[in-house]
């Protein structure tokens, strides 16, 4: 490894591009084969410079003088008349010409072009700057989203480099300075090397206040003439909060940055890209607008996770299906069970999947369920039935397992029917300590009412034995249900469930969400009356939809045809509702993403692996209906495109297909992919999304009028959609 750092640069006597030839040395031992092998290597891949400025400290700058003038032949590599200069640099940072070896070196060598195009030609060798790619975003410490991430641990990894970079703090390493502060361990070496330089003979305390986890609570203080440093910034924004909490705020020193110094503090390198002053310099980070559509990268303490793996491209198979599609979800079909779109009463939020139990009541696979539930599980001694809920669907529950009960036995007769508010403000007047109490009410997601009933029996029946009685566990993650479960499922009590169904149902409305707000945008008095039409379908209606939730093809609602490949052949397909349709397809999706699934067809997404749904999953399901769900179902990063230009290129040409024939059966679903693209949850390579909109230029004769308009929206108002 060499102990000189090398690069070529321009200043205002050398102006041509890579004209000046720098050589900086620390305070290591000289070495004249060191400068033979930089002078080579920087002569190999460009013309020879015009001038050689050699960098030494105090120490060694004669000695490396004296031998250079004996030794002609290490300059070989350069013209005659290129000006070589010895320069020596003391500890307070300054630099003056020891003496010329060839030509007329000038006596002030030009410092901040030097400190600049170094340190930025140092960053760019190293990979200081890493980039996310289109379908990624790093999440910094200071919680923001950005392309790329500046990573000064990258840059400082060699003995000479870090020296070049601690010589520029010098200036500010007085010696009334105790304490020296950085953001992040990974940058101690530059203050030890500036220690080295500086000849101290006594040591600052060096701290680290781990970047802005630790910057609230670390000891700064205005009364102490500490120097402070950052690694690299992207805004600045660390620096201006540091510099009103120290002494003097032009100690406040951030190595690295993209952005202006805030106030008094200082920048040792503008990496931005400048043609006449930082050619090697760098664009701006591209603002990340839809983080959804993109995997986040994070640092966790002082390191990334492993590089990313290649774009995994994902086909769903039957046998990614949860158990719970065939033996539940299919009986459900046809019968109005399954709502989504339900209002949370939380904001503008939805359930993408609800159950609606005054259906559900009728069907028989839930007759036969409650049935069991009576014969084998509830005690002929029990003398109440709380109902959790104070909703419809939970009196409905309650009502048909009391009916059942009394149904059994003469025995039960007494039975009573509680509510939780009854037994939570001691109301019910309960005598029977020691008899089983029955728990029963609606659908349960995050289990908040049937946690609370807990609660309330711990004072209302500390004795009884529990039986919990729950139509179905709709939950957002397996841990969420097992912990339900768990806390729910003591040693004397009983839970007993219909049906477990894993989806983030908040989630998996995101895109009636996204579709909502951008029909308001983009709505205005040309808009055709289906656009206000759609807008009152999908934010009107708090109990819920069960058809309607997918786009119309030109011959009207999409619909199921015969033999689902996720639901048994007895199943009368033509039955089905959009919502039976989406909750299987959200239901199978969310089982590829957590549930126990072969690895090769898990769809991960996180700081490693991209995953995305393979368009042959819309060529092997082509029904209209199933496209659509699952271009509803999928998140945004699972129909991003961007990182895999085949999978972009497959998903352009069968969305030109579907244009070509808009008004037959391959092109019924061409609504719902225009309006995947507009909300920007389908993405592809730049090249594809302008052949699409070329494909699109003419109009769509025999489109929907919803089409036709999404379609000249994604023509003549691209610069409106969150597209980018």
């Amino acid at each position: 490894m060499s102990n000189i750092f090398h690069f070529r640069c321009r200043t205002p006597d050398c102006p041509r591009r890579e004209a000046a030839l720098i050589l900086f040395s620390g305070p290591t031992a000289y070495d004249r084969n060191a400068i033979t092998d930089a002078i080579t290597e920087e002569t190999r891949r460009s013309l020879s410079p015009e001038a050689a400025y050699l960098l030494y400290p105090e120490e060694t700058a004669n000695e490396a003088l004296d031998d250079l003038r004996n030794s002609p032949d290490v300059f070989g590599a350069l013209t005659d008349d290129a000006a070589i200069g010895v320069y020596q640099y003391n500890r307070r940072g300054e630099i003056n010409l020891l003496g010329g070896i060839r030509g007329n070196p000038n006596d002030q060598i030009a410092v901040d072009e030097i400190r600049r195009q170094g340190l930025t030609i140092l960053f760019r060798r190293r990979g200081g700057l890493l980039d996310a790619g289109p379908t990624a975003h790093f999440v910094r410490p200071s919680r923001r989203a950005s392309s790329n991430f500046l990573r000064a641990a990258h840059a400082l990894s060699g003995g000479a480099e870090i020296y070049f970079a601690a010589f520029w703090i010098l200036p500010y390493l007085h010696a009334s300075i105790e304490n020296i502060h950085l953001d992040t361990s990974s940058i101690a070496s530059v203050a030890l090397a500036a220690q080295i330089l500086n000849k101290s003979t006594s040591y600052p305390t060096i701290h680290t206040f781990h970047s802005y986890d630790g910057l609230k609570k670390h000891p700064f203080s205005v009364d102490r003439a500490d120097l402070v440093l950052i690694s690299a910034s992207q805004s600045g924004s660390m620096a201006k909060d540091i510099a009103s909490r120290v002494a003097d705020p032009g100690r406040v020193i951030t190595l690295f940055s993209s952005a202006d110094a805030p106030g008094n503090t200082k920048v040792i390198c503008d990496i931005r890209h400048d043609p006449e002053y930082n050619d090697s310099g760098y664009d701006p980070a591209v603002e990340v607008t839809a983080v959804a559509s993109t995997r986040p990268i994070q640092l966790f303490g002082e390191h990334f996770l492993v590089s990313p793996q290649p774009l995994r491209s994902i086909v769903p198979i039957k046998s990614d299906a949860p158990a719970v599609i065939a033996d539940t979800l299919a009986k459900l079909v046809g019968k109005n069970v399954l709502v989504a779109l339900r209002a949370t009463g939380i904001g503008d939020a939805r359930n993408s999947m609800w159950v609606d139990m005054v259906a559900l009541k009728e069907v028989e696979c839930f007759k036969l369920w409650i049935k069991r539930m009576v014969n084998n599980f509830v005690p002929a001694a029990t003398r109440a039935v709380v109902q959790v809920g104070s909703d419809a669907d939970s009196a409905v529950m309650a009502e048909s397992l009391i009916n059942e009960i009394r149904a059994q036995g003469g025995d039960l007769i007494a039975v009573r029917s509680l509510s939780l508010d009854e037994i939570e403000v001691g109301q019910a007047g309960w005598a029977d300590e020691g008899s089983p109490v029955v728990v029963t009410g609606a659908s349960a997601g995050r289990g908040t009412q049937w946690l609370a009933a807990s609660r309330a029996l711990r004072q209302f029946a500390p004795r009884s034995h529990r039986i919990y009685i729950m139509p179905g566990l709709i939950s957002m993650s397996d841990r969420a249900a097992d912990l339900l479960t768990r806390n729910l499922k003591q040693p004397t009590f009983r839970l007993e469930v219909m049906f477990k169904i894993i989806v983030d149902r908040e989630r998996d409305a995101e895109s009636w969400i996204s579709e909502r707000l951008l029909l308001l945008a983009l709505q205005n008095e040309g808009a055709p009356q289906e656009v206000d039409d759609r807008i009152r379908s999908i934010s009107g209606e708090a109990e819920g939809r069960i058809n309607g939730l997918f786009l119309d093809a030109p011959a009207g609602a999409l619909r199921l045809r015969e033999n689902f490949a996720f639901w048994p052949p007895s199943v009368v397909c033509s039955d089905a509702s959009h919502a039976d349709v989406f909750a299987t397809i959200a239901t199978l999706v969310e089982n590829m993403r957590t549930g126990s699934v072969d690895a090769g067809q898990r769809l991960l997404n996180d700081a490693q692996t991209h995953s995305v749904l393979d368009p042959e999953t819309f060529s092997r399901y082509n029904d209209g209906i199933i496209q659509a769900a699952f271009l509803r179902a999928a998140l945004p990063i699972e129909l991003n495109y961007r990182d895999s230009p085949q999978g972009s290129r497959l998903m352009a040409a069968l969305m030109d297909q579907m244009i070509r024939y808009a008004d037959r059966q391959q092109g019924e679903a061409l609504s719902e992919f225009l309006l995947a693209i507009a909300c920007g949850r389908l993405r592809l390579v730049t090249e594809d999304y302008g052949a699409l909109q070329e494909v699109l230029r003419p109009g769509l004769p025999h489109g929907t009028v919803l089409g036709r308009w999404l379609a000249d929206c994604i023509v003549n108002r691209s610069g409106e959609l969150p597209i980018g």
